[in-house]
């Protein structure tokens, strides 16, 4: 299916400081960010909010590896070049905003979240619209996007909503998780009950093989490795998912709400909040152990009891903190190694070779942390950037 133009309301616009704000306020900018080269600037007319759609003038080609950032707020999709360190362009005007930070690929109507990468393709899971985009990740650049649409089905309502069945009426779709053997996981909530939702989806042919109502609230985060999909639910809750059919086999208590997840063999690394914390879980026995924490101190701010995404290389577990800190820790031995300082309120991690990005509302950034020396750099990203995942060349 060919792109299609977005219809992007003003409010948008205005949705990364009232996310700000309800966390306490708007964040300072960074001291003296070390700034990344900026893409090259686009000619031609400006692109005008409210009709956006991808310029007519050729990307860039890649040079090396690529990592995808996702906008929310202007509905489009980046791509960073790793061996540049910088955005690919021609980076195009703004009418009312200034320059984009990259070329734009744009997604569709509404405000696009989580991102994976499976089998040579993007996928975005496209927020209110029920979809999910799909865009073949080639050598060239990002192909055009189609559309999978998923379809609604029957939940059953708690007692406390009164009983019986209902429809999902408003499907709000924002993770994906690899579920193996060419499936892609696609997670949300109904927003009028509140009850979390997955679909099965083929990524041969974008046949939807699978729907289920899941327990225990909605999906915090997702991961898969070692033939497991895990799923983190806010009801404090990990459950272990399988595909055809798509079912559950497998739930774990957890001690806290978790915010982020990564799987290495048998294991399940979680940060929950309050304290803030890595637990490591057994996902055969369920067992669960703290292997790092953050001590609350009188007078920190809340954030820093807040965590976000975790990223493994399988070796080391990388967890983050609203303050802006990630933290590496070895699978091993569970020994706290160094940290990093990046920007503040991280909502997404991504890790290739020796440099680990992170995505911030703090200022709409995107750090990048050299693993070799320990320098982050910073550069902006768009207007709300909601994730950031990496393909290789």
């Amino acid at each position: 299916m060919p792109a299609r133009p977005v219809a992007l309301l003003r409010s948008l616009a205005l949705l990364a400081g009232l996310v700000l704000a309800a966390c306490g306020g708007t964040p300072p900018q960074p001291a003296d960010p070390a700034a990344l080269a900026i893409a090259p600037a686009g000619s031609g007319p400006p692109l005008v909010l409210g009709r956006m759609r991808t310029p007519a003038y050729a990307r860039e080609r890649p040079q090396g590896d690529v990592a995808f950032v996702v906008d929310s707020g202007l509905g489009s999709v980046y791509e960073f070049d790793l061996r540049l360190r910088r955005f690919l362009g021609p980076a195009p005007l703004l009418t009312g905003i200034g320059r984009m930070p990259a070329y734009p690929t744009v997604l569709g109507d509404f405000a696009p979240q989580g991102a994976a990468v499976i089998d040579g393709a993007l996928y975005v899971a496209d927020g209110d619209d029920g979809s999910v985009a799909h865009l073949a990740a080639t050598p060239a650049g990002l192909g055009p996007a189609g559309y999978i649409q998923m379809p609604a089905f029957t939940l059953s309502l708690p007692p406390s909503e009164g009983g019986g069945v209902a429809p999902t009426a408003s499907r709000f779709l924002d993770l994906l998780a690899p579920l193996g053997d060419g499936a892609i996981l696609v997670l949300g909530k109904d927003r009028v009950d509140g009850i979390g939702i997955a679909y099965a989806v083929d990524a041969r042919d974008g046949t939807v093989t699978g729907t289920l109502q899941l327990p225990a609230g909605y999906p915090q985060a997702a991961a898969h490795a070692a033939g497991r999909t895990v799923v983190a639910m806010d009801g404090k809750r990990l459950l272990v998912v399988a595909g055809q059919p798509l079912r559950i086999v497998e739930t774990i208590q957890l001690g806290g709400v978790p915010h982020g997840i990564a799987v290495v063999d048998r294991w399940a690394f979680v940060a929950l909040d309050s304290p803030a914390r890595l637990v490591k879980v057994d996902l055969a026995s369920g067992v669960a152990s703290t292997v790092d924490s953050v001590a609350p101190s009188p007078g920190s701010s809340s954030i820093s009891q807040q965590t976000g995404p975790v990223q493994t290389d399988g070796n080391v577990v990388w967890w983050t903190i609203k303050t802006g800190e990630i933290r590496q820790v070895s699978v091993l031995t569970g020994v706290h190694g160094r940290s990093f300082e990046t920007c503040r309120y991280v909502n997404g991690l991504a890790h290739a070779g020796a440099v680990l990005l992170a995505t911030c509302l703090d200022h709409a950034q995107l750090a990048l942390v050299d693993l070799r020396t320990g320098s982050v750099e910073r550069t902006r990203a768009g207007y709300f950037p909601s994730a950031v995942v990496v393909a290789a060349s």
